[in-house]
């Protein structure tokens, strides 16, 4: 058992503290979402977004439609969140009440609140680190979206996480401890691999996350030792493979690499077919 004492004893927790201290707030962050799915479900809010709606029925064409399989993914909206919600959206009550694109969501909130605890007692005591949890967990935005298909929560917390991991490999590199460093550095590729697939935000974090990485690795001459060096090209790979291939699903399926950014489902294109003669374009 953790010494209990040692929750009020400097910044950083041991590791068993820590574990601790995560399944509390974890805890505290389920029965919070659960509440609100209750609340949420109750009063029929589930499917108030349009977005959401249409995401259920992008995971459930998948399987259910007259051209069933990966195809209709479709070619704007980014695919893992549609993925994520192939196993809930087979239930017909699930997908049509949306209780379907909740699962992944309430999930996605739950980890993003776990991730902002761990994040701040990396700096912080206990109890302003609970602030910053209380601050996140109780948003009545990120409350409600957290009960919706929408994909804002997978990709706060994958954004949180990939936090949690950069901070990591800083301090192994601080530390000079490489083996560290290169688990810490594989976490934070396959964390923003995920956020490539999520959302195009991914896309921005992810090229800002790799010039941090890159340039405390040069500074640090870490990449010098072959096993770094190898770890952190294959990593490089993998991250720059992710966007990659979305380009090419859109070229293969649409003749277009840029599908989604300028083709007939595009916000350009919506943009444009409901802009009146005339006005200035939405």
């Amino acid at each position: 058992m953790p010494n209990k004492l040692s929750l009020s004893q400097g910044n950083k927790p041991d590791g068993d503290t820590l574990r601790e201290e995560m399944k509390l707030v974890s805890t505290a962050a389920v029965l919070l979402t659960a509440a609100s799915l209750s609340f949420c479900a109750r009063h029929g809010y589930l499917l108030l977004y349009g977005d959401a709606v249409a995401h259920l029925h992008i995971a459930r064409r998948i399987f259910d439609s007259l051209n069933p399989g990966f195809s209709q993914l479709g070619s704007v909206w980014l695919p893992l969140p549609h993925l994520l919600m192939l196993p809930f959206v087979q239930n017909m009550q699930w997908w049509q009440g949306g209780l379907a694109g909740a699962i992944p969501s309430m999930v996605s909130y739950v980890l993003a609140c776990a991730g902002m605890y761990r994040l701040a007692r990396t700096w912080m005591r206990p109890l302003p680190a609970l602030l910053v949890f209380a601050a996140l967990a109780l948003n009545p935005g990120f409350l409600y979206m957290s009960v919706t298909a929408m994909t804002e929560p997978l990709y706060l917390a994958l954004m949180i996480w990939s936090v949690v991991h950069l901070t990591a490999f800083e301090a192994a590199l601080r530390k000079a401890d490489a083996p560290m460093a290169r688990r810490a550095l594989m976490k934070l590729t396959v964390v923003l691999i995920a956020a490539v697939f999520t959302r195009y935000d991914g896309w921005i974090l992810g090229i800002l996350a790799w010039l941090i990485v890159a340039c405390w690795t040069l500074r640090r001459g870490w990449w010098k030792e072959p096993a770094n060096a190898r770890v952190f090209i294959v990593c490089t790979l993998l991250l720059m493979a992710a966007p990659l291939s979305w380009l090419g699903y859109n070229w293969h399926m649409y003749g277009d690499p840029l599908d989604f950014l300028r083709g007939p489902y595009s916000a350009r294109a919506f943009a444009e077919r409901t802009t009146k003669p005339g006005s200035l374009p939405y």
